[in-house]
């Protein structure tokens, strides 16, 4: 990999930030990184792995309280026919 617009890296430190579209283009496996320095140079093995697949689960309003708002809305109508058959 040339070093040119593949990754990031900031004078005196050791941090170098690989870019998403290099780290996709790398098959599944070991891969051996090198940094080339003035006074010398560092390996270390990369492990590309494939992404876990979270599985996707519809919106089913479930956070609404449906159920709440139906027993509030039942009591409502039990009382409002209590206090109307009481009137008469």
């Amino acid at each position: 990999m040339e070093p040119e617009n593949n990754d990031e890296s900031v004078s005196g430190s050791v941090k170098i930030t690989l870019k998403a579209a290099v780290l996709e283009s790398l098959s599944e496996g070991e891969h051996v990184l090198k940094a080339v320095f003035d006074d010398g140079s560092v390996e270390t093995k990369l492990t590309i792995s494939k992404a876990a697949v979270k599985p996707s689960t519809p919106d089913t309003s479930d956070h609404s309280h449906t159920m709440i708002w139906l027993s509030a809305y039942a009591q409502y109508l039990r009382h409002c026919s209590e206090e109307c058959t009481h009137k008469f």
